[in-house]
């Protein structure tokens, strides 16, 4: 089987670095004599997030028509999944309702992604939250990311259909799940009645 030790000096060698989380101090060792110039240390895993509202007092209101085109997302940082107290979705592959991906749609109704790039981020690409409706993702690139390329959250059992009629089409997804090796390209959790097709995938650590 594979392991994966990170995080402990006793592993840092050339062109290498270390998070030490208690001291809160970042260790890198350089392959040449000095850093090379241009590093950089990424913080946020959300960018963007697109926002309605689904509550007790006002109802559902979505927005609507929103539409990102032609633009690169990358180098996110990573979403940090260990220690958190919200909901892991189908073994933990997931969280529920979280800023897990570097674009996000939450409550969006009739929106698009169309002819981006999510590149070499430690975060994932794409996020169709709860009621996310007539939503379109094509023509995308997602490759060398930490997470997923493509996620569809809708809510529990318990709650109202919301998370339905998406469209996720001709998409290139490859390289994913680079730090969540159980990542799925496209993972749909509570939520139906969408179009996905002639997406082109390969080279994924497990679906």
């Amino acid at each position: 089987g594979s392991i994966w030790l990170e995080n402990s000096l006793s592993v840092l060698k050339l062109g290498s670095w270390v998070f030490h989380r208690a001291s809160a101090r970042l260790y890198y060792c350089p392959e040449g004599d000095e850093p090379e110039a241009g590093l950089e240390a990424c913080l946020l895993t959300e960018f963007i997030r697109v926002e309605g509202r689904n509550d007790a007092e006002t109802g559902l209101r979505p927005v609507r028509q929103v539409h990102f085109s032609g633009i690169e997302f990358t180098h996110s940082g990573r979403f940090g999944f260990h220690g958190l107290t919200g909901k892991g979705i189908q073994h933990d592959w997931e969280m529920h309702d979280a800023p897990s991906c570097m674009l996000r749609f939450r409550h969006v109704h009739h929106s698009s992604v169309t002819h981006c790039r999510f590149v070499e981020a430690g975060a994932g690409g794409v996020r169709l939250d709860l009621a996310a409706e007539g939503n379109t993702i094509a023509d995308c690139e997602f490759s060398r990311l930490g997470g997923c390329g493509v996620v569809l959250c809708g809510y529990g059992l318990s709650r109202n259909y919301l998370n339905c009629n998406n469209t996720v089409s001709r998409n290139h997804l490859h390289h994913l799940g680079l730090f969540y090796w159980h990542c799925p390209g496209i993972f749909i959790w509570q939520s139906g009645h969408n179009t996905i097709a002639d997406n082109y995938l390969h080279d994924l650590p497990y679906t």
